[in-house]
């Protein structure tokens, strides 16, 4: 039976091009898969992008999540309160990194608002701008905090996992790699840490609820990670024995 499907999630479920290509490409062409996952996303942006996807498409079955490193930030740019919005629109008219999918479908800069995306590198990467990384390197070095990122990140999942019941979509989340969630223990986290679902959780053994995608290509035997990714084989690997019996079975 044809099921329509939203899949989200960083560049472990957006890559398209070899020698990455991610699951989603892997599962059976009979579904509609719908993917609002963006290369170097946040989990406040995969959440947001997931939400929008739930409001605005019908007939949902399925919603299927990895999430990212809760470190992972955004800055929101837009047209009113920044004098210098077009100016950093066109610079990223050729690049990646400044998206609004809501309003756009695509990862494309809005025309009057957009999310600057920090990537993996959490202040690290080169923009091509001197206004741009110095936007960056401000936020991550005088106001990133990791409680709060990972408050955030708990927040942007139980979103998600309030609206997949509200509506009576089923729902899988999983780990993109071994990043800390649910490694750690913050005060602020704890009631909200309660609430999550963990039978909406991919669990690869009994004992370990959240480990990564990455993690499962190592223990089946894969070795190269090009770009720290996995390769396109292990992506069907895990399409095929991970992802497909859960939308068949779960």
């Amino acid at each position: 039976m044809t099921k329509n499907i939203i899949v989200s999630g960083d560049s472990f479920t957006a890559h398209l091009v070899e020698p990455n290509i991610a699951w989603p490409q892997h599962l059976d062409p009979k579904h509609n898969i719908i993917n609002c996952s963006e290369m170097a996303s946040g989990n406040a942006l995969i959440s947001r992008n997931t939400i929008h996807k739930i409001l605005t498409t019908k007939n949902i079955d399925a919603v299927i999540i990895g999430w990212s490193d809760p470190n992972r930030f955004e800055l929101f740019f837009n047209e009113e309160e920044n004098l210098d919005y077009a100016r950093i629109k066109n610079h990223f008219k050729d690049r990646g990194g400044l998206t609004n999918q809501i309003l756009t479908n695509k990862w494309h800069p809005g025309q009057s608002s957009s999310w600057l995306k920090s990537g993996g590198n959490y202040g690290g990467w080169d923009f091509e701008s001197e206004q741009v990384n110095k936007l960056i390197n401000n936020y991550f070095k005088k106001h990133h905090n990791k409680e709060f990122q990972y408050v955030q990140t708990i927040e942007s999942i139980l979103r998600v996992q309030w609206l997949c019941k509200l509506k009576n979509i089923k729902l899988l989340n999983f780990k993109a790699f071994g990043h800390d969630l649910f490694d750690v223990s913050y005060e602020n986290a704890k009631h909200l840490i309660a609430d999550i679902d963990r039978n909406t959780w991919w669990r690869p053994e009994p004992k370990i609820l959240f480990k990564g995608l990455r993690e499962w290509c190592v223990d089946k035997g894969y070795k190269d990670f090009p770009g720290s990714h996995p390769v396109t084989e292990a992506q069907k690997q895990f399409a095929d024995e991970v992802i497909s019996p859960w939308i068949d079975n779960g």
